[in-house]
């Protein structure tokens, strides 16, 4: 239920409105940034809401039961504000959302929550970008529990895994040579690391507000440098020389848990669990695996 200051309620009421839509953006990295359909800045709650992106807004879309609602807001990518770069590095991904009615003539004393949502699908064409705003229900579409599989259920370094990757023997300072075919860093400062040894890991970039991650999808060795292939293309938003955090990653089998991180008694899978082969399996004969010991 939404509750309306009585001031907002008094100027609904009556027959002239001055209203706008107003978006607080609330990225993971900290970063807080607002935006108004309004031709001038408002302020309130301590934040000021820009006009400059020119956004749109669709029609909302909410319903009674567990559907989840939406709304789409467009507008133009701009350097100051919402840049290209971060956008396409996926910094903008998930980000909290909330949308307020205020009257622009008195902001700070009548303003009201519409929705609250994250950025769901971000499309853009040129410098024009959409965004899809995904009500919180669609939090209830994940999975949720353990998942019984061969592999580990855990993110490498979260509290079920509780690997600390903030150990030296974990991670690397590691410097930026060369952002080429768009997801690919090359780096210096990991020579010791085998390759491989990132792979699934992250690679981080302090910000004022944090760190934004990127997960690493291949490791390979080029002599005494490191190629980093990434999930994300970041070609215009990692420069050359830049310091980032390159963290061990890992491929969540058994094997890797006991052997580079030495965590068994926190592995989150079932290695012993049968595969879809195992109706053929069977003795084989002069193996010496057959002694009727335990397995």
């Amino acid at each position: 239920m939404r509750v309306l200051p009585e001031a907002l309620k008094a100027h609904l009421a009556g027959d002239e409105w001055t209203l706008a839509t107003s978006w607080l953006f609330e990225r993971k990295d900290g970063v807080r940034l607002g935006f108004t359909s309004h031709d001038r800045p408002l302020q309130f709650g301590g934040q000021t809401y820009d006009p400059g992106l020119g956004l749109l807004e669709s029609a909302t879309e909410l319903s009674d039961g567990f559907a989840v609602g939406s709304q789409e807001v467009t507008g133009a990518l701009s350097a100051d504000t919402l840049d290209e770069a971060e956008l396409a590095a996926g910094l903008w991904d998930g980000a909290a959302v909330t949308v307020y009615l205020v009257n622009w003539q008195a902001p700070e004393d009548q303003h009201a929550v519409l929705m609250k949502a994250r950025i769901g699908e971000v499309t853009r064409d040129g410098l024009l970008f959409r965004a899809e705003l995904r009500t919180l229900l669609d939090l209830f579409a994940e999975d949720k529990g353990r998942v019984y599989s061969e592999r580990c259920a855990a993110q490498v370094g979260d509290d079920a895994c509780t690997v600390n990757l903030d150990e030296a023997r974990y991670k690397r300072s590691v410097s930026v040579l060369e952002v080429t075919d768009g997801m690919e860093v090359l780096v210096s400062g990991a020579e010791d690391f085998e390759e491989g040894w990132a792979a699934g890991g992250a690679l981080t970039k302090e910000t004022v507000g944090g760190g934004v991650s990127f997960t690493v999808l291949r490791h390979e060795k080029q002599g005494s440098k490191d190629l980093l292939v990434l999930t994300r293309p970041v070609e215009t938003y990692l420069k050359q020389g830049e310091s980032l955090t390159l963290k061990a990653g890992c491929d969540k089998t058994f094997e890797t848990c006991q052997k580079k991180f030495q965590n068994t008694l926190n592995f989150r899978g079932f290695p012993h669990m049968p595969g879809n082969d195992f109706v053929l399996w069977g003795p084989k004969r002069d193996t010496g695996e057959n002694t009727g010991g335990a397995l």
